[in-house]
Protein backbone atom coordinates (compact mmCIF):
# COMPACT_ATOMS: atom_id res chain seq x y z
CA UNK A 1 0.00 0.00 0.00
CA UNK A 2 3.09 2.29 1.04
CA UNK A 3 4.34 1.49 -2.99
CA UNK A 4 0.41 2.31 -4.43
CA UNK A 5 0.58 5.55 -2.16
CA UNK A 6 3.67 6.92 -3.04
CA UNK A 7 3.51 6.24 -7.08
CA UNK A 8 0.19 7.95 -7.04
CA UNK A 9 2.09 10.56 -4.90
CA UNK A 10 4.94 10.93 -7.08
CA UNK A 11 2.61 10.72 -10.06
CA UNK A 12 0.38 13.75 -8.72
CA UNK A 13 3.98 15.20 -7.79
CA UNK A 14 4.84 15.18 -11.19
CA UNK A 15 2.36 16.18 -12.84
CA UNK A 16 1.90 19.50 -10.18
CA UNK A 17 6.14 19.96 -11.53
CA UNK A 18 5.11 20.20 -14.90
CA UNK A 19 1.81 22.80 -14.33
CA UNK A 20 3.96 24.92 -12.80
CA UNK A 21 6.79 24.38 -14.61
CA UNK A 22 3.97 25.08 -17.83
CA UNK A 23 2.14 27.85 -16.20
CA UNK A 24 5.57 29.52 -15.64
CA UNK A 25 6.84 29.54 -19.37
CA UNK A 26 3.80 29.70 -21.15
CA UNK A 27 1.29 32.24 -18.50
CA UNK A 28 4.09 34.76 -19.12
CA UNK A 29 3.93 34.47 -22.63
CA UNK A 30 0.43 34.37 -22.88
CA UNK A 31 0.22 37.62 -20.56
CA UNK A 32 2.68 38.88 -22.58
CA UNK A 33 1.03 38.67 -26.06
CA UNK A 34 -2.06 40.16 -24.42
CA UNK A 35 -0.43 42.98 -23.32
CA UNK A 36 1.47 43.65 -26.91
CA UNK A 37 -2.15 43.23 -28.33
CA UNK A 38 -3.82 45.83 -25.83
CA UNK A 39 -0.68 48.42 -26.59
CA UNK A 40 -1.20 47.98 -30.60
CA UNK A 41 -4.64 48.48 -30.39
CA UNK A 42 -4.44 51.68 -28.22
CA UNK A 43 -1.73 53.27 -30.32
CA UNK A 44 -4.16 52.34 -33.81
CA UNK A 45 -6.90 54.12 -31.87
CA UNK A 46 -4.75 57.21 -31.10
CA UNK A 47 -3.39 57.01 -34.34
CA UNK A 48 -6.88 57.13 -35.87
CA UNK A 49 -8.06 59.65 -33.48
CA UNK A 50 -4.89 61.80 -34.70
CA UNK A 51 -6.00 61.45 -38.26
CA UNK A 52 -9.95 62.26 -37.36
CA UNK A 53 -8.59 65.50 -35.51
CA UNK A 54 -6.55 66.74 -37.96
CA UNK A 55 -8.76 66.29 -41.05
CA UNK A 56 -11.20 68.30 -38.55
CA UNK A 57 -8.86 71.23 -38.26
CA UNK A 58 -8.03 70.83 -42.36
CA UNK A 59 -12.01 70.77 -42.89
CA UNK A 60 -12.71 73.93 -40.43
CA UNK A 61 -9.69 75.80 -42.45
CA UNK A 62 -11.37 74.27 -45.80
CA UNK A 63 -14.69 75.98 -44.62
CA UNK A 64 -12.89 79.56 -42.93
CA UNK A 65 -11.22 79.70 -46.05
CA UNK A 66 -14.01 79.26 -48.73
CA UNK A 67 -16.75 81.29 -46.78
CA UNK A 68 -13.96 84.58 -46.96
CA UNK A 69 -13.36 83.64 -50.98
CA UNK A 70 -17.24 83.94 -51.21
CA UNK A 71 -17.69 87.04 -49.18
CA UNK A 72 -15.28 88.64 -51.19
CA UNK A 73 -16.59 87.93 -54.30
CA UNK A 74 -20.28 88.60 -53.27
CA UNK A 75 -19.27 91.95 -51.81
CA UNK A 76 -17.28 93.00 -54.88
CA UNK A 77 -20.10 91.57 -57.45
CA UNK A 78 -22.76 93.63 -54.94
CA UNK A 79 -20.82 96.34 -55.05
CA UNK A 80 -20.97 96.79 -58.87
CA UNK A 81 -24.36 95.89 -59.13
CA UNK A 82 -25.26 98.63 -56.35
CA UNK A 83 -23.55 101.44 -57.82
CA UNK A 84 -24.58 100.49 -61.45
CA UNK A 85 -28.17 100.07 -60.06
CA UNK A 86 -28.00 103.65 -58.27
CA UNK A 87 -26.45 105.14 -61.45
CA UNK A 88 -23.17 106.44 -59.76
CA UNK A 89 -20.64 106.83 -62.76
CA UNK A 90 -17.87 107.46 -60.73
CA UNK A 91 -18.07 104.76 -57.81
CA UNK A 92 -19.82 102.62 -60.48
CA UNK A 93 -16.39 102.34 -62.27
CA UNK A 94 -14.10 102.24 -59.15
CA UNK A 95 -15.84 99.53 -58.69
CA UNK A 96 -15.87 97.87 -61.84
CA UNK A 97 -12.19 98.11 -61.99
CA UNK A 98 -12.33 96.69 -58.54
CA UNK A 99 -14.13 93.04 -59.35
CA UNK A 100 -12.36 93.23 -62.92
CA UNK A 101 -8.74 93.08 -61.18
CA UNK A 102 -9.42 91.20 -58.25
CA UNK A 103 -12.04 88.43 -59.63
CA UNK A 104 -9.89 86.29 -61.58
CA UNK A 105 -7.72 85.51 -58.27
CA UNK A 106 -10.79 85.20 -56.54
CA UNK A 107 -12.34 82.89 -58.93
CA UNK A 108 -8.71 80.77 -58.81
CA UNK A 109 -8.35 80.37 -55.47
CA UNK A 110 -12.10 79.13 -55.36
CA UNK A 111 -11.10 76.66 -57.77
CA UNK A 112 -8.63 75.98 -56.14
CA UNK A 113 -10.47 75.20 -52.47
CA UNK A 114 -12.90 73.13 -54.54
CA UNK A 115 -10.46 71.22 -55.74
CA UNK A 116 -9.40 70.81 -52.30
CA UNK A 117 -12.19 69.46 -50.99
CA UNK A 118 -12.29 66.46 -53.16
CA UNK A 119 -10.40 64.91 -50.27
CA UNK A 120 -11.86 66.46 -46.97
CA UNK A 121 -15.88 66.38 -47.95
CA UNK A 122 -18.26 63.79 -49.61
CA UNK A 123 -18.09 63.21 -53.41
CA UNK A 124 -21.57 64.51 -53.38
CA UNK A 125 -20.84 67.86 -51.24
CA UNK A 126 -17.74 68.09 -53.96
CA UNK A 127 -20.37 67.94 -56.77
CA UNK A 128 -22.49 70.20 -54.82
CA UNK A 129 -19.45 72.18 -54.49
CA UNK A 130 -18.75 72.56 -58.24
CA UNK A 131 -22.09 72.96 -59.41
CA UNK A 132 -21.90 76.20 -56.99
CA UNK A 133 -18.81 77.48 -58.61
CA UNK A 134 -20.29 77.10 -61.87
CA UNK A 135 -23.34 79.58 -60.67
CA UNK A 136 -20.75 81.47 -59.78
CA UNK A 137 -19.03 81.87 -63.05
CA UNK A 138 -22.70 82.06 -64.76
CA UNK A 139 -23.70 85.06 -62.48
CA UNK A 140 -20.24 86.50 -63.58
CA UNK A 141 -21.20 86.02 -67.20
CA UNK A 142 -24.39 87.98 -66.40
CA UNK A 143 -22.29 91.17 -64.83
CA UNK A 144 -20.40 91.10 -67.88
CA UNK A 145 -23.04 91.20 -69.98
CA UNK A 146 -25.05 93.76 -68.61
CA UNK A 147 -22.10 96.03 -68.19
Amino acid sequence: MLGEVSADFIEKLVILILTVALSGLFAPSVLKKIEENKTREQKNREARLTRQAKLIDEQSEFLDTLSQLLWAWRYAYMKVAYYGGAQDTPRYGDAWQEYCESMWGTFSQIRYQISRSRRLVSEQAYEHLLGFYKKIVDTDLVLLEAT
